[in-house]
């Protein structure tokens, strides 16, 4: 990294662990930003990750030295101010999506129509609303308030459907 750091903006690294570390390592004091971007939250998260894992302090005071972090949900900034990470140099950014071009009806009749092919329990009728979340089934996504939420939807939209993809804790739920 040393010896392209003049062609550098800045290192932005995914997980405070030890691919953080290396880079703090070897930029701290530089010329050149380090940003670290927090991963997970709670039990699987960084943070809890430095309270459990081999040298797991040493790997957190070593990434307490960047110049800045990015935490994707409210709930991870929380944790990492509590962990004794800066709160100025923190900074809440969302995970975002990008929102490409709206499907015209046949487009969307279409991939209704595949995704019934692939498992006839994706199958949805052609005028039924469908909110779909991918992530971590984990309390600090929110998932308990939106289910809680839906008989409201459903009043609204009675064909709406709501899907949960992901893995973790709350699955069996």
């Amino acid at each position: 990294m040393r010896s392209h750091e003049s062609k550098l903006d800045a290192v932005y690294v995914s997980m405070l662990k030890h691919s953080a570390v290396v880079t703090t390592s070897r930029l701290h004091g530089g010329k050149v930003p380090v940003v670290l971007r927090a991963e997970g939250a709670g039990d699987t998260g960084d943070c809890a990750f430095h309270e459990t894992a081999n040298f797991g302090h040493r790997i957190r005071r070593n990434c307490q030295r960047a110049d800045a972090f990015v935490a994707p949900s409210q709930q991870i900034f929380d944790e990492m101010v509590s962990a004794g990470f800066d709160r100025e140099k923190i900074r809440f950014i969302p995970n975002g999506v990008k929102v490409g071009p709206e499907r015209t009806a046949q487009q969307r009749r279409e991939a209704r129509i595949a995704l019934a092919a692939a498992n006839p329990i994706l199958t949805l009728a052609e005028s039924a609303p469908l909110v779909v979340f991918t992530g971590r089934l984990h309390p600090g996504k929110g998932l308990a308030k939106l289910v809680r939420a839906w008989p409201h939807v459903l009043q609204k939209f009675p064909m709406a459907r709501l899907w949960l993809i992901g893995e973790g804790p709350q699955e069996a739920e």
